[in-house]
């Protein structure tokens, strides 16, 4: 393949990948983005209506509260008498406060007030009176905290409806008399899930009960009201709260599934643990994701025309690089065929113009050159006699260092040693890998004594800066016998002056140290006899003494 082709064509796959590669980043780090900004709009929706509807929910516990600690229905639970013309008057009282109340409250349908056995004794709804609701959770959990009860549907009035409700207590001797109920619609409830909170057009807002049934919806119908069942990943991961016990708020990350509808949607849920109710909040794929398509199609433009750029324009460059190339080619061609006298000549200030200067250079060298190939050739033969020569004198030095007896070798001037002939390694029965570029006092010859080592080690120091050392040693033997050798370090110097090398050497010296210490045993014992020798020659001269003195004595001749 030319060169102009590979470089056109790694402008393309250059600008190809980096184009994808970095399209692919962009285009994650967009869709993380975006992820996020979906997450924080569901997140801001979810938790101001979680709180919207908490606010309404206390609302209507403060306001049954506050209903239930009015004077005029403590009066009228606390009259014992039924038939009596006191009790006519605080029926009548309550009636019209009840009345009055539910106007004010157009989310109330009814209020009901239920005596101590949990019969209806008033309600705004005067077919309730008398209505016995002692089994209703609205009496029996509200006997001693105030209650809310779950959304149902009312075959009555055709709605569906919940009920606050509040226990009534004697406010001098704190003695249960009742129970107030409010009735109240969903209206609220849908307004509140319904109202514009920024998730989109698609966006939308529900409430689902413990059982996964729908309570509010932005299109409800009152015949699918609690009868249709949210089975989405969504409603399954937050009906999971309530079954693990978990009693506090919580919200998830924004997940793709299709929701009840069958649409392909992104969604985060809330729980509400006192209801047991769960808010889910979903906005369509499409509509979440349409950046996404928009910035995929530019994508995708982008990375048709960047690469198809970059190949035009590696198409120009290869033509300026390879032109100056085509010269040379032919240049060189041209020398290749004979003409030593043809010059290529590429005035250019790069490197092209600095090779072409280069090969006219060669050119010119190699005219010169060829005329003197004779005496190159001549030159060649003679160093190879002297390499030769040189191997052989090699060789020579080598058999003379192993043939010697003397234990010699050769080291660096800090100790390292780096020969040793054979007497000296077959003395100790070892191998040159062995001993071979370690300190030689590590060596088998010195480990046998600390001090010898020390003194070997102290010693090679002195003659490093240029003294020859000598001193008598003791090596030990392969066989274990202790060796006496007269042991020496002399320093190699170069030219300048400088040592560069040390020879130890070393001379077995065991036999004559033998003979010595035989002659001085045998001279001891000669010494030992003259003296006992010369002890007898002076007894043998008293005794002639004493012998002469008897024979005067006794006159003997």
């Amino acid at each position: 393949m030319k060169i102009a082709d590979k470089i056109s064509i790694s402008f393309f796959v250059t600008a190809l990948v980096l184009t994808g590669i970095g399209a692919s980043i962009f285009y994650a780090t967009a869709k993380t983005i975006l992820l996020e900004s979906i997450d924080n709009r569901l997140t801001i929706a979810l938790v101001s209506r979680v709180k919207h509807v908490k606010t309404y929910l206390r609302m209507l516990e403060i306001s049954a509260g506050q209903f239930a600690q009015s004077s005029i229905v403590e009066d009228f639970l606390s009259v014992e008498d039924k038939n009596g013309l006191l009790y006519g008057k605080s029926f009548d009282k309550v009636m019209k406060r009840l009345a009055r109340t539910k106007v004010v409250n157009s989310s109330v349908t009814e209020f009901m007030l239920l005596d101590a056995s949990g019969k209806v004794a008033a309600s705004s709804e005067k077919d309730s009176i008398g209505t016995d609701k002692s089994t209703d959770p609205i009496f029996l959990q509200a006997r001693k905290k105030t209650f809310i009860n779950d959304v149902y549907y009312s075959k009555a009035s055709k709605e569906p409806l919940f009920a606050v409700s509040t226990p009534i207590t004697n406010s001098v001797t704190g003695a249960f008399l009742g129970v107030l109920a409010e009735i109240i619609n969903t209206a609220q409830l849908n307004a509140i899930t319904t109202e514009d909170v920024g998730i989109g057009k698609t966006g939308e807002i529900y409430i689902i009960n413990r059982s996964g049934l729908k309570i509010t919806h932005p299109a409800l119908e009152k015949d699918a009201f609690l009868k249709q069942v949210v089975a989405t990943e969504n409603a399954g991961s937050a009906l999971g709260h309530f079954e693990s016990g978990n009693a506090v708020s919580m919200r998830e990350m924004p997940k793709v599934y299709l929701n009840h509808r069958g649409v392909r949607v992104l969604g985060g849920h809330a729980v509400i643990p006192e209801m047991r109710w769960a808010i889910l909040a979903e906005i369509s794929e499409r509509e979440a994701f349409a950046p996404l398509i928009k910035l995929r199609i530019a994508f995708f433009g982008l990375l048709c025309m960047v690469p198809v750029v970059a190949w035009l324009i590696g198409l120009g460059v290869s033509y300026i690089i390879t032109e100056p190339f085509y010269r040379l080619h032919r240049g060189i061609a041209i020398v290749g065929s004979g003409n030593l006298d043809y010059k290529v000549r590429i005035d250019t200030k790069d490197e092209i113009g600095q090779l072409s200067l280069v090969f006219d250079v060669m050119t010119e060298n190699l005219k010169r050159t060829t005329a003197s190939i004779e005496s190159l050739n001549k030159e060649i033969t003679g160093r190879a006699r002297i390499e030769n020569m040189l191997r052989e004198s090699e060789r020579k030095i080598r058999a003379l260092f192993d043939q010697t007896f003397q234990f010699i070798g050769l080291m660096t001037i800090d100790g390292i040693l780096i020969e040793a002939n054979r007497a000296a390694l077959e003395f100790s029965g070892i191998e040159a890998s062995s001993v071979l570029g370690k300190p030689f006092w590590l060596g088998p010859w010195w480990i046998h004594s600390p001090e010898l080592q020390e003194k070997l080690r102290q010693s090679v120091g002195k003659a490093a800066s240029g003294e020859f050392i000598r001193f008598e040693a003791t090596h030990v033997a392969k066989d274990g016998v202790l060796h006496y050798v007269d042991f020496s370090l002399k320093p190699v110097k170069d030219e300048t002056g400088n040592v560069v090398f040390l020879i130890p050497e070393g001379r077995d010296i065991t036999e004559y140290k033998r003979m010595e210490e035989e002659n001085s045993k045998h001279m001891l014992e000669l010494e030992v006899f003259y003296k006992a020798s010369v002890g007898r020659e002076e007894r043998i001269i008293e005794l002639k003494k004493e012998m002469e003195r008897l024979k005067k004595e006794s006159g003997r001749p």
